[in-house]
């Protein structure tokens, strides 16, 4: 049927049309971020948009969050950001559509789970795919003999893919090795030199707004060695679960599986790009999340293009439609994010705290959803910082384990210290999740709790 079927423009643009409508109605009745990173990007896009609520807790790249806040300094709703992620989507398959000139790549990515599933979340993974993606058509445009100019764009775009988001950074590895695997060494190194300056733009940035040209890297280098060596920076590591292979294997295409084919129509390195990639999600970095391998969709729905007949690409996009409502429905409603918007409103109404103390894993979510300065919200371990003076938050150590009776034993440690020079008063107010424990600070007593939020406040001393 599709395969007899004449493609034309109006299609395209009907095709794309509708799932950008959809997904802006998505968007419109969302109440939360989508992503575990969400709220870390939302406070960091709105403190460079004018709302300053909380002290940043920053570890990623500084690119895309600084792009969100010049929509939300026009549009102040974190909204606006999530409209910027559609119109990324947008764009994506416009590229794949002039790429392939393909009705079966249109329909691929209109249906693929995972960009229903990323459509509207807070995170630069859309944007660093995009990239990516204008990285691998530059160099099959090089490959096509349309010069040379084309090799060095293609390298600056895959650095600035790896300038927006950190999630690029293993599958643009694994893209060099493939791709550039018996090309001259002159290729790779007029694809690497304006990668490299292209990568250059988070270290730029990174200087203008922190005074520190590596302060990003170092820091999520910092987190994920910590992850490497047995500890964690929160108390939820992302481990491979059933849902997370079905997202891994399915979320592309239900028929990612057929991308086999390609190998022997041409397509060795995108079928061995993709099989390298997948190889690492469900093997090495065993977290599943969609947003950690979305740069290798638009070249996996190019591959399945390619493969697929048109009776196959119909088939996988009908099978894909239960997948696509299944992982889209947690982000349309979420029952935490909506009553915490609506406590903090009551909350204000009644007791109009000008800062409070948030219980640890409270912080983020709450400063997230205030869209204001008032209240400022305290992390609980600045707080206790301030009143003990001990400023040190987390230590990890790696040291070794000899199994003699060895002289020397190495040890490699590193700390977290609190930023904090205030003294706050004593009479803040505490807040917890409704299900959560009592505040770990002496004097307070339980005041009043809403639909998902306690507050806790100080209660005088009989001395008082």
């Amino acid at each position: 049927m599709l395969d007899n079927f004449k493609f034309k423009k109006w299609h395209f643009v009907l095709i794309i049309s509708v799932l950008a409508a959809l997904m802006i109605v998505l968007v419109l009745l969302s109440t939360n971020t989508k992503t575990h990173d969400g709220d870390e990007y939302v406070t960091f896009i709105k403190y460079f948009a004018g709302v300053d609520n909380i002290k940043l807790f920053w570890i990623h790249s500084s690119i895309y969050p600084l792009l969100g806040s010049l929509l939300v300094k026009a549009y102040p709703s974190i909204k606006a950001v999530q409209m910027l992620g559609i119109a990324i989507l947008f764009l994506t398959g416009a590229l794949i559509c002039g790429f392939t000139r393909s009705k079966k790549a249109v329909m691929l990515w209109a249906f693929s789970p995972v960009v229903w599933l990323l459509g509207g979340s807070i995170y630069p993974a859309m944007l660093g795919a995009l990239l990516f993606f204008a990285a691998y058509i530059l160099l099959k445009k090089y490959e096509g003999g349309r010069g040379r100019h084309m090799l060095l764009l293609a390298g600056l775009m895959l650095g600035l893919s790896n300038a927006v988001t950190e999630t690029s950074w293993p599958y643009s590895l694994f893209f060099i090795l493939i791709f550039f695997y018996g090309k001259q060494f002159k290729d790779v190194l007029q694809f690497a030199v304006p990668a490299i300056i292209g990568f250059a733009a988070k270290l730029i940035v990174d200087y203008f707004i922190f005074g520190y040209a590596h302060f990003s890297l170092l820091r999520f280098l910092g987190a994920n060695f910590v992850v490497f060596i047995g500890g964690h920076t929160e108390n939820i590591i992302y481990r491979l679960s059933p849902l997370n292979i079905v997202v891994v294997l399915f979320g592309i295409s239900p028929l990612l599986f057929l991308a086999y084919k390609g190998y022997k129509k041409g397509l060795k390195a995108e079928s061995i790009f993709i099989a390298v990639s997948l190889f690492f999600m469900l093997f090495i970095y065993t977290t599943g999340l969609p947003h950690h391998f979305f740069s290798i969709v638009p070249i996996a729905v190019v591959l399945l293009s390619k493969t697929l007949s048109g009776k196959q690409a119909a088939i996988s996009a009908l099978l894909s439609i239960p997948l696509i409502i299944y992982l889209s429905m947690p982000g349309i409603s979420s029952a935490w994010t909506s009553s915490m918007q609506s406590d903090i409103a009551q909350m204000q109404n009644e007791f109009n705290y000008d800062a409070v103390i948030a219980d640890r894993n409270l912080e983020l979510p709450l400063a997230a959803n205030i869209w204001s300065s008032r209240p400022y919200v305290i992390w609980l371990d600045e707080y206790l910082a301030s009143k003990t003076g001990n400023k040190v938050l987390k230590t990890y150590e790696l040291s070794e384990e000899p199994r003699f009776n060895n002289f020397k034993i190495a040890r490699l440690s590193f700390s977290y210290i609190a930023n904090t020079a205030e003294q706050y008063p004593e009479n803040l107010p505490f807040l917890t999740k409704i299900n959560g424990e009592a505040p770990p600070l002496e004097g307070y007593a339980l005041s009043k709790c809403y639909k998902g939020i306690c507050v806790y406040e100080k209660q005088p001393s009989a001395r008082d």
